[in-house]
């Protein structure tokens, strides 16, 4: 147990223990006796009871680190002994990124693909989250579903705007995530373009082919 494992034991505790607060009544609404007593008994004290519910609710977007984990445990490269021992002599550490540098290496499309469609639901339900404390049209899933991707794609019709901050750092964010995924998909797409071996000499035979055919001609 080093120090290093400690800390991420609590940080993945910490991570774990995050969960929104919860409302109960609102603001201005008569509450029932039968029920417990509202926890905002002011404006002030319920916009920021309100904005603590959204801190926390985007925070558990934190426990995504369960993917990593999960693709850790089920991987076939950490399972493969053969790897592990060519991975040893070579002082290859097979920590997370390496196992994805393998995945994007076999499956770039499919990685990619799957990367994207996550991406815009989870971003898309956090999206939501901002705001619904603005009670927006854009506070909607449906109108998120549309405002993400084409934030993603770096089209930006402005029909759906965002309001609050949380949601305009949340666009900003896809927006530079949408770019790095258009570089990584030129990337993807000019490598399967790209002609093998054999195609390439097949290719060059042709071409010499009919170079030496039209040099003939002429002579």
């Amino acid at each position: 147990m080093t120090t290093r494992k400690f800390f991420g034991i609590i940080l993945e505790l910490i991570v774990c223990a995050i969960h929104p607060v919860g409302t109960y009544g609102e603001m201005g609404l008569p509450v029932n006796s039968s029920f417990s007593s509202p926890l905002c008994v002011s404006r002030s004290h319920g916009d920021a009871l309100m904005g603590i519910e959204l801190l926390l609710s985007v925070l558990m977007f934190l426990r995504l680190y369960l993917v990593q984990r999960t693709v850790m445990l089920h991987n076939k490269v950490l399972l493969s002994a053969s790897y592990r021992t060519i991975g040893s002599l070579n002082r290859i550490n097979f920590s997370f990124r390496f196992v994805v540098k393998t995945m994007i290496h076999q499956y770039p499309a499919r990685m990619l693909l799957g990367f994207i469609i996550c991406y815009w639901l989870t971003v898309s339900w956090m999206f939501t989250l901002c705001e619904r404390q603005s009670h927006a049209t854009a506070s909607h899933m449906g109108k998120a579903l549309w405002l993400i991707p084409i934030t993603f794609l770096t089209v930006g019709y402005g029909d759906v705007t965002p309001i609050t901050a949380c949601g305009k750092t949340v666009c900003v964010i896809t927006g530079v995530m949408g770019v790095v995924s258009t570089a990584m998909l030129v990337a993807v797409v000019s490598k399967k373009l790209e002609m093998n071996k054999g195609e390439k000499h097949v290719h060059f035979f042709m071409m010499d082919n009919k170079l030496c055919k039209k040099v003939r001609a002429k002579h």
